[in-house]
């Protein structure tokens, strides 16, 4: 599963509006519809960030 349940939910319930990836090339394109558990989501960007940024967002 590429995105646990959890974050799922918080996505569905309007909780979490970004979520991060690790990858070493990018495995999706934007535009991509995944079907998941809670729904359908849509990849609307994907951007390259450097560590200090997710962090900084996982601090506010």
């Amino acid at each position: 599963m590429l995105i646990k349940r959890a974050v799922l939910d918080g996505i569905a319930d309007g909780s979490m509006t970004m979520v991060f990836r690790r990858w070493r090339t990018v495995r999706v394109r934007v535009g991509t519809h995944l079907r998941t558990a809670v729904g359908v989501l849509v990849v609307e960007s994907i951007d390259q960030v450097a560590p200090a940024v997710v962090l900084a967002e996982l601090d506010s």
